[in-house]
């Protein structure tokens, strides 16, 4: 063969090879990018001393998000207005203060107590208003609000609804118990109350005091005080990346994938490493975005456009994915799913071997049956795990689908579902190490992932929700 001729022979043999490539579905090929050693090599460094288990709020959950960032920028994934970290505050709900009434001072919590403030709060109260039958819809805004009750239970309204300048309940079964518990858990902000709750012990009360309370007559009232003096504030990140889609309309849509990367730190000189718990979800986080973005880099990304969230403060009660739905970076109403990893690391079942793995599923079908379907559709077709609904349950008592970060978009009306693996006798653990992670599970559920949000991003339509 001469060599003309030779060179059209392997220029034929070229784009045939290219046209058979690209005939495939896209998400065929770039599911090839998920790997169990980029998996591994992930896990290692997340589950290392370095991140001390990776508390929110620590240094070890800052080199935790460092590294994710690290990840994303090294893949040439973008940052949606120039940072990968989402930033906010924690307090920790740790309640003192003093006050006075009538210049009789009042003691924590024996004779007072008050709903947790994000802030220092000093008040002289002297314009109040005793109330005996609230109206909701009135304008208090100039006043403080004075009820009688009897305990907590019998507050028949939600205090966020009122506008006024704060609440004083004098309760005639005042229990002090309420506020002796100190959470050493952090707080958003924004689950706070922003003005003063305060419940005062009507046995702390003068009798004069209550006679003329009770006659409906104003007594003479000053109340001075200080609550929440020296508060305990930390800074945390979520860690968002972010992959435009094809479709000049359609890329202002989103389908989110996400993962918690944070864990439950040290105690007592042992480290937590949480490898499954999430470990295991991070380092799928990571492996779908590059796959996702080497599909990008080649022009053949899907229609919609793929946002990949790395969650702080889950342990904590959802924190990250609750302040992210509160402080969305692209509007919810383009968010068209969220598909959720929660540890997926584990083989907890006797029949699992590498041919045969198992996960459950839960939420895909709570709020729309397209999700459901496609997830199944894909498993049958690309995966052949078994998917297990025993915790999608209504009645399941122990409530994962309320559990995990994927609740806080459900709870906003965005289809949702959350892949878990599974528990196991180190879950909360130091012993959750990564020793005892199976890879070959992480990756082939996070290439269900893959498929599952591949089709939802490049589909013509939205999910549709169930009426």
């Amino acid at each position: 063969m001469n060599r003309f001729f030779k060179f059209l022979f392997l220029l034929g043999v070229f784009f045939n090879a290219h046209f058979y490539l690209f005939s495939q579905n896209n998400n065929e090929f770039y599911v090839k990018y998920i790997d169990t050693l980029d998996l591994r090599r992930h896990l290692t460094q997340l589950t290392s001393n370095d991140f001390d288990g990776r508390l929110t709020g620590t240094a070890g959950q800052k080199k935790a998000a460092d590294y994710i960032q690290s990840q994303l920028m090294e893949m040439n994934c973008k940052a949606i207005g120039g940072d990968f970290y989402q930033a906010f505050k924690l307090f920790k709900d740790v309640r003192s203060g003093t006050i006075s009434l009538n210049k009789h001072k009042l003691n924590f919590p024996t004779d007072f107590g008050f709903f947790s403030l994000s802030q220092p709060f000093s008040f002289d109260i002297s314009e109040f208003l005793f109330v005996e039958k609230l109206e909701v819809e009135k304008d208090y805004s100039d006043y403080y609000l004075i009820f009688q009750s009897k305990n907590f239970s019998s507050i028949e309204f939600d205090l966020e609804t009122v506008r006024c300048k704060g609440f004083i309940f004098i309760l005639s079964d005042y229990d002090e118990r309420y506020f002796l518990y100190q959470s050493d858990d952090y707080k958003l902000a924004l689950d706070s109350i922003p003005f003063p709750v305060l419940f005062i012990n009507q046995k702390s009360l003068s009798s004069n005091f209550m006679h003329q309370l009770k006659k409906r007559k104003k007594p003479a009232l000053q109340i001075t005080g200080s609550l929440n003096e020296n508060p305990v504030f930390v800074s945390t990140e979520n860690v968002i990346g972010f992959i435009e889609g094809s479709d000049s309309l359609l890329k202002k849509e989103v389908v989110i994938i996400s993962a918690h990367y944070d864990h439950l730190g040290t105690k007592d000189g042992e480290t937590y490493f949480g490898a499954d718990d999430n470990g295991s979800g991070t380092a799928a986080l990571l492996e779908l975005a590059s796959a996702f973005q080497q599909a990008k880099l080649d022009g053949n990304q899907p229609k919609r456009s793929v946002l990949l969230i790395a969650f702080t403060g889950e342990e904590l009660g959802l924190l990250g994915s609750t302040y992210y739905t509160s402080n969305p970076l692209i509007p919810l109403a383009n968010t068209v799913a969220n598909l959720n990893i929660d540890m997926i690391g584990r083989k907890t079942e006797l029949f699992e071997t590498d041919s045969l793995l198992m996960v459950y599923l839960i939420g895909a079908d709570r709020l729309s049956l397209g999700l459901d379907s496609v997830i199944k559709t894909t498993n049958n077709t690309y995966t052949n795990l078994m998917l297990d609904e025993k915790y999608n349950a209504l009645n399941e008592p122990l409530n994962l689908y309320y559990r995990s970060d994927h609740y806080n978009f459900a709870k906003n009306g965005i289809p949702s579902c959350f892949f878990f693996g599974g528990f196991h006798d180190d879950y909360h653990k130091p012993t959750d190490t990564i020793e005892k992670i199976s890879f070959e599970k992480i990756a082939q559920i996070t290439r269900l992932v893959f498929h599952a949000t591949w089709k939802i991003a490049d589909a013509p339509n939205r999910l549709s929700l169930i009426e």
